[in-house]
């Protein structure tokens, strides 16, 4: 199957380098922000059809977090070489990569008796450094 073309604009290569420079995944929101920075005036229905196009054409990836509700979809790079999981700070509700698994080995140990794990996915909650020290002040 063809992957869509997305044109190449301004708009796009701006969003692009946001998800080559980001932390962990990205919702619109964040994207729109940080976008508009670079592209004084851009919409977020341009910010919508961006992203989803390189959703479409398979550069980024979507990232739901356990609990999150259902329109809080985050992206990032599809990309990524390494197996990973992610912060979710519960103050800015920005979401961070961690730089490896915690759970090394192998998981079938945590599972019932004759179950096979075949993926698994980590996420911890707290304030990030940001928000743990202006909780501090």
């Amino acid at each position: 199957m063809m992957k869509p073309k997305v044109r190449n604009t301004r708009q796009k290569s701006c969003i692009q380098k946001i998800f080559q420079e980001a932390e962990g995944p990205l919702g619109i929101s964040e994207v729109h922000a940080l976008a508009g920075k670079e592209v004084k005036g851009i919409g977020l229905a341009t910010i919508y059809r961006v992203v989803g196009g390189l959703f479409s054409a398979g550069e980024i990836k979507k990232v739901r977090l356990p609990n999150a509700e259902e329109d809080d979809v985050r992206y990032e790079r599809s990309d990524t070489e390494y197996h990973h999981h992610h912060f979710f700070c519960t103050k800015c509700r920005k979401t961070f990569d961690l730089p490896k698994c915690p759970i090394p080995g192998n998981l079938n140990r945590f599972a019932p008796s004759g179950f096979e794990v075949e993926s698994h996915e980590v996420t911890l909650y707290g304030l990030c450094a940001a928000c743990g020290e202006s909780k501090k002040k």
